[in-house]
């Protein structure tokens, strides 16, 4: 009680200080980019200064909107029928992998080769979440969504014969009372996080062996989480916490940083990612439904 208390002392008006790197990034503007979304959004990058943003849109599809280091496109209709937050990631300049719970339940993935969007296909399984996903290098995923024992659950895949060859899903535990987001650092390191029953921030990490169980973080979380990485030993965490604006804590290496609040009016879980050291890219559904976005560089 008493850490969670200090982890969010800015509540109470008292000054927090995030671990970082002094003087080298601040966190900018919110910056609203339109579109109408009717879920939180996913981004991932898949290579410096390129973000490709997506969310599901006012039909129930997916819909897309890139950034290509200069500007905006405009939104695109993927398609689908999505019961969920979507999430996306890329293990290569040519490739991203969105994923999410269909009409069944199920988890669903469409995959872009660089040229093309494959079809929707059907991954099986019965999500009572919206799923994540992760790649610890070329030709592997990972996902993990909420089971209908409100535990976390995870499929691996990995590239073999041009075609994705799936495990079975396994269970890893948890009481989790939100979508999880994971992320991997290296091809030895996945870190996923969740809210936990107590509305608590919970980690499990897998060391490239095993995985080392659900460790409370405290914290007020009214949403999902999300964690970005812009280096092997950093994570940050970002959460709609108390008045529904953006809260952060960062592990250096060694220790987790106080919670620190960034504003803003949120109506959705926040997705972020890093493309470089020292720099964010933070998107939420805001108070209008559409698209913003604010950066840490």
């Amino acid at each position: 009680m008493i850490k969670a208390w200090m982890r969010f002392a800015g509540v109470l008006g008292v000054a927090v200080t995030l671990l970082s790197v002094p003087g080298a990034a601040i966190w900018g503007d919110w910056v609203d980019l339109g579109g109408i979304l009717t879920s939180g959004p996913s981004v991932t990058s898949r290579a410096a200064n390129r973000l490709d943003v997506f969310a599901r849109g006012p039909n129930g599809a997916l819909w897309q909107r890139a950034w290509d280091g200069i500007s905006w496109a405009d939104w695109t209709d993927l398609g689908g029928i999505l019961t969920s937050d979507p999430d996306c990631t890329s293990w290569g300049l040519n490739r991203m992998d969105c994923f999410a719970r269909g009409p069944n339940g199920a988890l669903w993935q469409r995959a872009w080769d660089g040229a093309t969007w494959t079809e929707w296909v059907d991954l099986g399984g019965l999500l009572t979440s919206g799923p994540t996903a992760a790649s610890r290098g070329e030709g592997l995923l990972d996902v993990f969504a909420r089971g209908f024992n409100n535990a976390l659950w995870h499929r691996s895949g990995a590239l073999g014969g041009g075609v994705l060859i799936w495990s079975d899903w396994e269970d890893l535990g948890g009481l989790l009372t939100s979508d999880a987001d994971c992320i991997s650092r290296s091809t030895t390191k996945i870190d996923c996080f969740a809210r936990g029953p107590d509305e608590a921030l919970w980690q499990n990490a897998w060391n490239g062996i095993s995985w080392s169980g659900w460790l409370r973080l405290g914290g007020i979380l009214i949403s999902g989480p999300t964690v970005a990485s812009w280096d092997e030993n950093r994570l940050d965490v970002l959460v709609r916490g108390p008045g529904n604006t953006l809260w952060q804590s960062s592990w250096n290496g060694i220790a987790w940083s106080n919670w620190v609040d960034l504003g803003g009016i949120l109506a959705s879980d926040p997705d972020c990612v890093s493309w470089s050291a020292n720099r964010i890219d933070c998107f939420v559904n805001g108070p209008n439904s559409g698209l913003w976005h604010k950066a840490w560089f």
